[in-house]
């Protein structure tokens, strides 16, 4: 999948998987903005995404505080959104919706 001239939100950027996201992302291309608590570990993720191949910008936010939606939503107001990539459960995970639910075994 090309990614390149789209752009994408990642949070929990700074470690684990948003990283590790973050990092499959910029392989393709992806435009990036990288949001978690620590700036420090935001601007590793941001120097792995420019080595990678993306571009990226951070914002240092606690999703967790009563603005720190609000404050992402600001963050990409000027962005073009028709550039926005959205994963499916088909790009990121397995789709399980389309499988029969399980059996109860026999008793």
């Amino acid at each position: 999948m090309d990614l390149n001239n789209r752009r994408g939100i990642i949070t929990g950027a700074g470690q684990g998987i948003g990283q590790a996201l973050a990092l499959e992302f910029a392989a393709k291309g992806a435009h990036l903005l990288l949001v978690g608590r620590k700036e420090a570990t935001l601007q590793e993720t941001a120097d792995l995404v420019k080595n990678a191949g993306g571009t990226s910008e951070i914002l240092v936010q606690d999703l967790g505080q009563a603005d720190g939606a609000q404050n992402v939503a600001d963050a990409v107001k000027s962005w073009d959104t028709s550039t926005f990539s959205s994963t499916t459960p088909e790009t990121c995970v397995p789709d399980d919706s389309k499988k029969p639910p399980p059996q109860k075994p026999p008793r």
